[in-house]
């Protein structure tokens, strides 16, 4: 394994978590949510329901990561205990779909929210035009943050740390104020709760939950991430459980605590919009009339807090995922120079191939849908991840009854999800088979590949 340094330490793990949690999501996805629920509850339900899950799986993958305080995460758990095939084809779907197109999907939000301050950005404004294609400026910004954020982490562990520090604890302190002054002020959570529609359980509803709950899901996302790096955590055994339990406990905390605003800061009908609209900005609108008609400079400062979320959330992201890339190629899984490491101790080759196929997604428009695709695979990859616990709990007993409940509950939660979004959205979940199916074929071509030197095993 490629020497990388032990340059990190419990805040800075715990801002790596929080951090890649909080983009864009949280501002937006509240208000399609609803209307497909169309009711507040519900809506409350599912974020409740997804903070469980959340860490519920990131105290387990703390435990495996006490076992197993590798480069690489989730893959080196995966094949390690279900086989090579079984981890590639998790690190392949997280290359071509699940990591790189959060990224891109973070660094078009990043650079949409720019025409706040920018009028020049604007989706419709093409900026270069080339043969092929034109580019526009939301996509020109978009490359521009991807690979200024590749350079600064290119530069070593220490520029992206202390990227990802400011930018989180930033939007941390900035989100949690907000939320204090919004909660002075919920004249309409009242009348949102009491008046909603009596909740008729039936299969319908479930699949309605199912469907509302991929937004909460994702939102809440990328937190294991720093399992990627822990050869570069400091004391990495416990270092990396405290920093997921807690990292992971805040952020859900905040989730809910935002949503509650939203109801009481606006009617549900209101609430209840299309997914262009960003909920947050009309939230924070109202709070500003209800402090005394400064409605466009909480605008503002809302757009500006979410440009700081996207730009801190895709750092990390972009760290964590080219630790990934060098664990798959130390296993002959990638592209061999992937495992070089450059004068500053960082898989730069990594963060490179990364950058240009982000870059790709990103022009091509396509993120989105392909996010959707392989949201139910995401799923189906922390359920197996889970379960690798009881592959290794039989070679060193370590789980307690405790985490055989969590382990339990988060799968049954994530398999009904799984199980619903099959039935509801079939034309997004077939897909999302194919694409990691399509690993099969790179499996063989890797494998295939002559890797010059001696590949060392974990």
């Amino acid at each position: 394994m490629s020497e990388l340094k032990k340059s990190l330490n419990l805040l800075d793990a715990t801002m790596i978590v929080s951090g890649n949690m909080i983009g864009s999501g949280i501002f937006i996805v509240s208000s399609s949510m609803a209307l497909g629920l169309n009711n507040p509850k519900l809506l409350l339900l599912c974020w409740v329901i997804s903070g469980i899950m959340t860490v519920f799986s990131a105290t387990i993958f703390g435990k495996l990561a006490y076992l197993m305080p590798f480069t690489g995460g989730q893959y080196v758990f995966l094949e390690r205990s279900f086989g090579k095939l079984t981890g590639f084809l998790y690190g392949w779907s997280t290359f071509t779909v699940i990591l790189s197109g959060a990224i891109a999907a973070v660094a078009v939000a990043f650079a949409k929210f720019c025409f706040k301050f920018f009028p020049l950005f604007q989706a419709d404004n093409p900026i270069l035009f080339l043969g092929f294609t034109d580019i526009s400026s939301i996509e020109l910004l978009a490359l521009v943050m991807v690979w200024t954020l590749t350079f600064i982490n290119a530069r070593g562990i220490q520029m992206g740390k202390w990227v990802q520090n400011f930018f989180t604890i930033s939007k941390l302190l900035a989100l949690f104020v907000l939320l204090v002054l919004g909660s002075f002020f919920l004249p309409n959570f009242s009348e949102n709760w009491h008046n909603s529609p009596e909740i008729q359980w039936n299969s319908v509803l479930l699949l309605s939950l199912s469907s509302a709950m991929v937004g909460s899901l994702f939102s809440s996302d990328a937190w294991s991430g720093v399992v990627n790096i822990a050869a570069e955590i400091k004391n990495p055994e416990k270092n990396i459980a405290k920093a997921l339990f807690w990292g992971t406990l805040i952020v859900c905390v905040l989730y809910f605590w935002t949503n509650v605003v939203y109801l009481g800061l606006l009617p549900f009908d209101t609430l209840k919009v299309a997914d262009d609209q960003i909920i947050g900005l009309k939230s924070s609108f109202a709070l500003g009339e209800y402090l005394g008609g400064f409605g466009y400079g909480f605008m503002l400062l809302m757009n500006l807090l979410i440009v700081f979320s996207t730009f801190g959330c895709n750092n990390g992201l972009i760290l964590g995922g080219s630790r990934l890339y060098l664990a798959m190629a130390e296993k002959n899984h990638f592209f061999p120079i992937a495992r070089k490491l450059n004068a500053y101790q960082v898989p730069q080759n990594a963060l490179i191939i990364q950058a240009i196929w982000v870059s790709l997604l990103c022009l091509s428009g396509s993120y989105g849908q392909l996010l959707t695709y392989t949201i139910f695979v995401a799923l189906v990859f922390y359920v197996l991840t889970l379960w690798s616990s009881f592959v290794f709990h039989k070679q060193k007993p370590y789980l307690a009854w405790t985490d055989y409940a969590m382990i339990l509950l988060y799968s049954v939660l994530a398999l009904s999800l799984i199980v619903g979004l099959m039935i509801s959205e079939p034309e997004n979940t077939l897909p999302g088979a194919l694409i990691v199916a399509s690993g099969l074929i790179f499996y063989w071509f890797f494998g295939k590949m002559t890797v010059k030197g001696k590949i060392t095993k974990f």
